[in-house]
């Protein structure tokens, strides 16, 4: 199975945030007023692709000169294969060449 994370284009926010919503909203019960906030607007995004269908999402904030990664979500057909620890890994390396 190739996986292939990367930083989101602006378009492809959207198929980020429904990945959100389902995985923190409708399996998690997080309140829905509660899951999308301000950094939204200045977070970068990143995704987790597979047949070049968005399948994970994660963004980091940063506050203070610190990166803080969050809001990672992966879809649950594709949980346990480690496709969260490389969308991590991708965001720290983004964040280090910062």
């Amino acid at each position: 199975m190739k996986i292939i994370c990367r930083k989101l284009y602006e378009h492809e926010f959207e198929q980020a945030l429904a990945i959100r919503f389902k995985v923190f909203v409708d399996e998690q019960k997080v309140p829905v007023e509660e899951e999308r906030d301000s950094y939204d607007t200045t977070a970068v995004h990143f995704g987790a692709f597979y047949q070049n269908q968005i399948i994970g999402t994660g963004r980091v904030i940063v506050i203070d000169d610190k990166g803080k990664i969050g809001r990672l979500a992966v879809l649950k057909q594709y949980r346990g294969l480690g496709i969260g620890m490389t969308l991590i890994n991708t965001i720290i390396e983004y964040c280090k060449k910062l």
